[in-house]
């Protein structure tokens, strides 16, 4: 494998939809419409938003807006994972949402973990963890507290961007265990 993680630029979205029209969530045809809207949709919209076609136009407009974040993973030049990830003041239905309330939401301060995606061939290689390094390396020289993932079901989880001396640990399974603390 060749991977490489690059961040969604809106000149990618061939690639995105490719991988949305093609791989992500091969094995679970009930979500083979998400185009991973879900976190920029209110649910009004999410509803009514059905067809694959009109999620698809949808998911291209925003990320050629710019407005759709993440990253795309890829082995050489194929797509083989997506990353949902950004600034959660640009994730308008998850502040709106009082389920999603963990702090105040201030532009620069929450990065947004919100859905990974590995291609069925290549689910078990390590991808998920090399994405969260990445979103956690990328949510520290940016400046970020803290990274929140979701989805959660009854409590709301962070993975903070550093650890008590100020310097990023090598992320695996046990660190990102460890990382991660209910906020009250």
């Amino acid at each position: 494998m060749d991977i490489c993680i690059k961040k969604l630029l809106p000149k990618m979205v061939e690639d995105f939809l490719y991988y949305f029209d093609h791989d992500a969530f091969s094995d679970h045809e009930e979500w083979s419409a998400c185009y991973c809207l879900q976190s920029h949709l209110s649910r009004e919209e999410d509803e009514s938003c059905v067809s694959k076609e009109e999620r698809r136009q949808k998911a291209e407009y925003l990320v050629r807006q710019g407005v759709m974040n993440g990253y795309l993973i890829y082995d050489r030049d194929k797509v083989v994972g997506w990353c949902n990830a950004g600034d959660k003041a640009d994730y308008g239905p998850v502040c709106a949402d009082r389920a999603f309330f963990t702090d105040e939401t201030l532009r620069g301060r929450i990065k947004v973990l919100y859905c990974i995606d590995i291609a069925h061939d290549y689910r078990g290689k390590g991808l998920a963890n090399l994405i969260v390094e990445r979103v956690l390396a990328d949510a520290k020289e940016e400046g970020y507290s803290y990274v929140e993932g979701y989805p959660f079901q009854t409590q709301n989880v962070i993975i903070s961007t550093e650890d008590q001396s100020g310097s990023m640990k090598n992320t695996d399974l046990k660190f990102i265990e460890n990382r991660i603390g209910s906020i009250s």
